[in-house]
């Protein structure tokens, strides 16, 4: 289905919220591999969630195979131990 065609159920069915929740997703996963930008999501331990087709690229990996690695997993610990600490300062800062 086109993402501009309408959707059989009326709008306020919960099996049209569940299909437009189900297609953002989609989009959004669409933007995020579309991007020249190198996008990642990580959980507060550390471990990548998420990576798009830019961070494959150039790290030359995988979202299957990357999925739950930390930076010590991709880079010298000197270079990891900088990275936690910026995604330290990112958390503290709220």
């Amino acid at each position: 289905m086109r993402a501009d065609s309408p959707h059989p159920s009326s709008p306020s069915t919960p099996r049209t919220v569940d299909y437009l929740h189900g297609r953002l997703g989609v989009w959004l996963r669409q933007i995020i591999d579309h991007t020249p930008a190198v996008i990642y999501v990580k959980d507060l331990e550390g471990r990548y969630l998420l990576i798009n087709k830019e961070f494959e690229t150039l790290f030359n990996v995988q979202q299957e195979t990357f999925s739950g690695k930390t930076d010590y997993d991709l880079f010298p610990p000197e270079m990891a131990d900088q990275y936690r600490r910026n995604d330290a300062a990112v958390v503290s800062s709220g």
